[in-house]
């Protein structure tokens, strides 16, 4: 299994399960490009939750902790932004989506769902 990693450093959370999101957790670690492409339209495409809806929490902060949210969401933002370039950047190199198969799919619910069946149970 792929498990999320501990913050380290200046990673942010959003990189972090979408660096996860875009790994299959099964025999390879390499970014598959079908994942790559949604994680880089939820990266490009979520900018309006942050600007508009995520500040409409703020009416009852001070002046200073606005501040400081507009600053952190600022920050996330461009992060998002420069992890879909850098996912974008690197799509070329990474395999095409293929089906799983039966073998990966036993593992899948046995190993990382946890259930006590198989596809043939």
């Amino acid at each position: 299994m792929h498990p999320i990693g501990p913050r380290t450093g200046g990673h942010s959370t959003a990189r972090e399960n979408a660096r996860s999101f875009a790994h299959w957790p099964h025999e390879s670690d390499e970014t598959v490009k079908l994942y790559a492409s949604l994680a880089i339209q939820a990266a490009r495409g979520g900018d309006d939750l942050y600007t508009t809806s995520l500040m409409t929490l703020a009416d009852d902060l001070s002046p200073a902790e606005r501040t400081r949210l507009v600053k952190a969401r600022d920050a996330a933002i461009k992060s998002l932004h420069e992890y879909a370039d850098w996912l974008e950047a690197g799509q070329s190199k990474m395999p095409d989506w293929q089906p799983m198969g039966e073998t990966n799919y036993n593992y899948l619910l046995k190993h990382v769902l946890l259930l006590p069946s198989t596809r043939t149970m």
